[in-house]
C-alpha cells in the first residue's frame, strides 16, 4: 500500500473488534473516485492447457494462505476431505509451492508460477481453500469455489458467488493477525475458529450444490 503512496481506508490498523461492513475492493474504489462493485476479472486471458480434458473432475485444495496461520485450517482436515473426494470419483489435486505443508492423499502439489496456477483454477470443477490469493483468482475466472473463513471475515474479502464456510464469529477479524494490536498469540476468547475433519461432511454437501 505504501508503494501507491494512496490513503490507507479507516479500519486499517483498527481491525481488533471492527467489523467490515463492505468489501475491500468498494472501500478502495471510494477513495480513488471509482464506481463499486468491481470484481477481478481474468477472463480476457487467453488459457491454453492441453490436458484442460484432464482436469474436468479435479478438485483443487490448498493448504496454507502463505498470508497468516489463522487463516488456515488444520492439515487433518485437508487430508481427511481429499480421502472422501477420491472415493467420490474426484481428482485432487494440491495447488501451492513445493514448501507448503502436503495434503495427505492428494495426488501431487501444482507448483508453479501465476499462470500455471490461474490455468489449473481455469480448468478444475471447484476451488476449495483458505481466503488467499486463489480465491481472488477463482472469482477472476469464474471458478466455482468453497471457502473455508477463518481469522478473516467474507463481507470484506470474499464473493457472494463462492460458497462461504464461516462460523461468524464475534472476533471476526481476528485481533491475531496484527502484531502491533496483540501481545502473543493466545486467543483470549478461547473460541474455536478451525473446522474440524468431522465437518468435512458439510464441505461435501455444498460440492453438491455447484
Amino acid at each position: 500500500f505504501g508503494a501507491t503512496n494512496l490513503p490507507y481506508p479507516s479500519w486499517w490498523g483498527g481491525l481488533n473488534g471492527q467489523k467490515m461492513e463492505s468489501h475491500i475492493i468498494d472501500q478502495w474504489a471510494e477513495i480513488l473516485s471509482l464506481p463499486k462493485g468491481l470484481t477481478p476479472d481474468l477472463s480476457h486471458i487467453p488459457f491454453t492447457m492441453g490436458r484442460s480434458q484432464r482436469w474436468g473432475n479435479t478438485v483443487v485444495l490448498q493448504s496454507r494462505s502463505n498470508w497468516s496461520p489463522y487463516k488456515d485450517q488444520p492439515l487433518e482436515m485437508w487430508g481427511d476431505l481429499a480421502s472422501e473426494l477420491i472415493r467420490k470419483k474426484y481428482q485432487v489435486v494440491q495447488i501451492g509451492g513445493l514448501n507448503d505443508p502436503w495434503i495427505e492423499n492428494a495426488e501431487f502439489i501444482y507448483a508453479g508460477g501465476p499462470e500455471a496456477h490461474m490455468s489449473l483454477l481455469k480448468h478444475c470443477k471447484v476451488f476449495i481453500g483458505p481466503d488467499s490469493v486463489f480465491q481472488h483468482m477463482a472469482k477472476g475466472l469464474g471458478t466455482k469455489a468453497i471457502v473455508l473463513w477463518g481469522s478473516t471475515d467474507p463481507v470484506g474479502f470474499g464473493y457472494e458467488s463462492h460458497i462461504n464456510l464461516n462460523k461468524k464469529l464475534p472476533c471476526q477479524p481476528c485481533y491475531r493477525e496484527y502484531s502491533h494490536i496483540t501481545k502473543g498469540n493466545q486467543c483470549p476468547f478461547n473460541i474455536k475458529c478451525n473446522f474440524q475433519p468431522d465437518e468435512v461432511s458439510l464441505t461435501l454437501q455444498k460440492i453438491k450444490e455447484l
